[in-house]
């Protein structure tokens, strides 16, 4: 599991990354990565949102090496290592599920190259990742 959380850990980082490159005003892959309805976006996330999404997607990478690399049971906040290893196993799941609507597996809306996307690879993606961290969790409970 420790080679899967290293992975799992540069994944982030490197997705990251990218919200950075967005925030910075990049404008590579953004059409991919917004869901769009009857050809609007149906967001635009500013800058401050891109970077807090960032700081968020580091912080998962965080969790991720520590509930593979740290004894929990001896770290001053080893529970709470464990609290957010489940709670992200669940909003993984449940963004891999979707709202029924925009995003996720069961999504209404199919045509846009988002909703492609969105079915191809982050849904899948983050069905894995729920997997992932609830057995990178599991071996601390």
């Amino acid at each position: 599991m420790v080679i899967v959380a290293a992975i799992v850990s540069v994944v982030f980082i490197l997705l990251g990354i990218l919200h950075i490159y967005w925030a910075g005003g990049g404008k590579a892959g953004i059409t991919k990565v917004i869901p769009v309805v009857e050809g609007t976006p149906a967001m635009t996330p500013g800058k401050l949102l891109t970077l807090l999404v960032a700081v968020g997607l580091m912080a998962i990478a965080g969790i991720s090496y520590a509930l593979a690399y740290v004894e929990l049971k001896s770290y001053l906040y080893g529970d709470y290592v464990v609290y957010s290893g489940w709670f992200l196993a669940f909003v993984f799941f449940v963004r891999a599920v979707g709202d029924f609507k925009l995003i996720g597996f069961f999504k209404k809306y199919r045509g846009s190259e988002f909703a492609v996307y969105d079915t191809k690879y982050y849904s899948p993606f983050c069905l894995s990742m729920s997997a992932v961290f609830a057995l990178l969790t599991g071996n601390h409970t």
